[in-house]
């Protein structure tokens, strides 16, 4: 028994979120660490399938045999949350597009029905923030400062603010990077960005200036218009 609950306890430290992009699994590890996976709808079931043949009783099983019948029931339950955010999102995606603010917002590349949404409802009145550098410092976008030789500079962003919002701007950024990276090279902002820059390094930088647009688009009731 004291192993069966020690399993159910590694087992239950997971979150299943749905983004614009697909889905982001993230789990905590007894340890204190901690592993996010993002997928698409097919992976996120090839997923589950893999899982379900790893805990199948027979030769082919990586689980013993003690222990599958609570591996079963915790995907049974992973399944079950995954059957409820897709009813939940398909309400997100419809009340997006009735509603004016999360309408505007999907004007700007990167941001979808979900991420519109939240920020139509989580984020505070835009009048609070003095300016367009307030919001991504408010969301952890913004690098600390450390000093170095005697001199200020710029370390990792502080990761401060709403994470959720944070990862979604972020997973949007790393979209808008995917696709520009499919097309021809371009010297504008994010073109040099992308070309001297390692990729989470550019998606953050991206997802920094996505946050001082929406300022804006919030702050003017104006829909997004390209830098």
């Amino acid at each position: 028994m004291a192993d069966e609950k020690t399993q159910t306890q590694a087992l239950s430290q997971f979150s299943l979120s749905e983004t614009d992009e697909g889905y982001l699994i993230e789990i905590e590890g007894d340890g204190g660490g901690s592993l996010t996976v993002e997928a698409t709808p097919e992976q996120l079931d090839a997923i589950i399938d893999k899982f379900m043949d790893y805990a199948r009783p027979g030769e082919v099983s990586l689980v013993p045999v003690h222990v599958s019948s609570v591996v079963d029931k915790a995907i049974g339950q992973f399944r079950d949350t995954k059957q409820r955010i897709d009813v939940m999102t398909a309400q997100i995606k419809a009340d997006a597009e009735v509603d004016e603010t999360a309408r505007r917002l999907q004007t700007m590349p990167g941001i979808g029905p979900i991420t519109a949404s939240v920020l139509a409802a989580t984020l505070p009145n835009v009048s609070s923030f003095r300016s367009a550098r307030d919001l991504p410092a408010w969301l952890g976008l913004t690098p600390k400062p450390h000093s170095s030789g005697g001199k200020e500079r710029p370390g990792s962003i502080s990761k401060m603010g709403n994470r959720y919002i944070r990862r979604l701007l972020y997973l949007g950024a790393m979209g808008v990077i995917s696709a520009r990276r499919l097309s021809e090279p371009s010297t504008d902002w994010l073109g040099r960005l992308v070309a001297t820059k390692p990729l989470k390094v550019a998606a953050i930088a991206l997802a920094n200036r996505m946050a001082r647009a929406i300022w804006a688009m919030l702050k003017t009731g104006e829909a997004w218009r390209p830098a």
